[in-house]
Order: C-alpha cells, then sequence, then structure tokens
C-alpha cells in the first residue's frame, strides 16, 4: 500500500486532560505476501524411448519415436489461480557436453548441443574432443504439449557381447526436461 492512504493515530491524555497525539504511516506496514506456482515432477510416470535400429541397413537411419511425457509433471497454481497444468517444456543442456555414447562409424564420442529450435542434437566428436559443426548422431525434440521425439541419423557403437540386442542410453543427468506452470498474475 502505498505511503500515506493509512495512518494509524495515537492519542495520549494525561490526569488532567492534557492530550498528545502521534501517527504512524500504515501503508508501508501492510503487505500481502504472493506465493508462486509449484511444479513437481515423478519419474516413474516417464515413459522410455527406444530407438531399434533393426533391419536399419536396408531402411536406413532416420528412426524417430515419441511419447507424451506429460504424465510425469504435476503442480498448483496457488492461491492466484490459474491451470496447473504444465504452459510450456523445454530441454536443457550443457553444450558440448559428453553423452555417453559413441558412433559406430567413426568411433568418436557423441556431445550435446542444444540448438536454437530448443532441439537437443547429439554431435560426432573429432579428434577426441567436443564439435559443434560434428555429423548429427541424433536429436532429442519436445513439443509444448510435452511429447519427445527421440530420432536415431547414425548408428550408435553397442557392446560387444553374446546379445545383437542389447540397448544403450544417454548417461544420466545430461539432458533434462523442463515443464513450466504459470499462474494468474504470470509468476
Amino acid at each position: 500500500i502505498a505511503a500515506n492512504k493509512i495512518t494509524l493515530e495515537a492519542t495520549i491524555t494525561d490526569r488532567d486532560s492534557d492530550t498528545d497525539t502521534a501517527q504512524l504511516d500504515l501503508g508501508p506496514k501492510l503487505s500481502f505476501k504472493d506465493d508462486g506456482p509449484t511444479a513437481t515432477v515423478d519419474p516413474t510416470k516417464a515413459p522410455t524411448l527406444q530407438v531399434d535400429e533393426t533391419a536399419s541397413q536396408t531402411t536406413g537411419l532416420n528412426k524417430a519415436v515419441s511419447a507424451e511425457f506429460a504424465a510425469a509433471f504435476s503442480g498448483s497454481a496457488g492461491a492466484d489461480g490459474g491451470d496447473a497444468a504444465p504452459s510450456g517444456y523445454a530441454l536443457n543442456v550443457t553444450n558440448g557436453t559428453a553423452s555417453g555414447l559413441l558412433d559406430t562409424a567413426t568411433g568418436q564420442a557423441i556431445y550435446l548441443y542444444l540448438n536454437a529450435n530448443g532441439v537437443v542434437e547429439g554431435r560426432v566428436g573429432s579428434g577426441d574432443a567436443a564439435n559443434a559443426n560434428g555429423a548429427v548422431a541424433f536429436t532429442v525434440a519436445v513439443s509444448n504439449t510435452g511429447q519427445v521425439t527421440l530420432t536415431q541419423k547414425t548408428a550408435i557403437k553397442h557392446p560387444v557381447d553374446s546379445d545383437p540386442d542389447d540397448a544403450v542410453s544417454i548417461a544420466a543427468n545430461k539432458i533434462t526436461l523442463e515443464a513450466t506452470i504459470t499462474d494468474r498474475d504470470s509468476d
């Protein structure tokens, strides 16, 4: 509340009825604390995306799989109200971070980059170092509804063992999915 809009006045009177008054500006002493929306994530409700390279030699790569991740997020708009469902999603990475994967053709490590469209690109390194201009081995994209799409563009190296259908994954905590909840006063 603005200064000098609300004042509190106190009057003191002695035994022979003399008085004195004092005022306190209450405006700056009265406030309303805002709450904000809260977002929570339950990783057990997140699906797993897995591209199957089977038959890629005849059909070529550029295989994509998608799934909705919105169910992994919940929240509250708080006292200001609004939609408690996330209003947007974004992917986050630290550019040049090793993904934990290797490109089959070159044996080089694959590094993560976030492009201008918010799509994560797994790019093949060069000389055992990150290369922002390296070939794109895979992409990860998210829609505004929380649908995540994983697209494989080059072959990914797998361990040599007795299981020809083994899977490899991007290292933990290298790519994060962020959901945003906005309340009615735009918090």
